[in-house]
């Protein structure tokens, strides 16, 4: 997408850096969610304070340790990005609904999307609802792991 929309100076990868300010839900997540995750198959590395510093030495040092996710990226425009992918996908024949998906439905062939006030029909379907997707992919037998993540830049 970020490709064939042109977006792609919209999204940098640099790695994202999670801190726990006490030690002890540090240890606590490394046992819980982050063991999870690496169960998962995402690269993550556990840092100690010392290690945070030399990662990131301007930053104070308020924190336990941290969580380095090598992988990840992030978009400097939320909005920028959302409006590239909007656009390429209008002036592709798409078009844009404002109505919430309450139920998706498979058929033969394709797909229905119930609405608030309709029911439509699609050979294929996207979803990208954030962590709402789980609500809508639950009912039909697919398990997505989903988490939703906060970040200050």
């Amino acid at each position: 997408m970020l490709k064939i929309s042109g977006a792609h100076d919209l999204v940098k990868a640099q790695g994202c850096l999670g801190l726990f300010a006490d030690q002890q839900d540090f240890e606590n997540a490394q046992q819980g969610d982050l063991l999870e995750r690496r169960q998962q198959g995402v690269n993550l590395e556990f840092l100690n304070a010392g290690q945070v510093a030399d990662l990131e030495p301007d930053l104070a040092a308020f924190h336990a340790g941290g969580v380095f996710y090598p992988d990840t990226r992030f978009t400097v425009s939320p909005l920028g990005l959302c409006r590239r992918y909007a656009e390429h996908f209008t002036n592709n024949g798409g078009k844009i609904l404002r109505d919430q998906a309450l139920s998706v439905t498979p058929k033969i062939p394709g797909v229905s999307v119930k609405l608030t006030d309709e029911t439509l029909d699609f050979d294929h379907l996207v979803i990208c609802a954030g962590v709402a997707s789980k609500e809508l992919l639950t009912p039909l037998g697919v398990k997505m792991p989903m988490v939703s993540e906060r970040g200050i830049t």
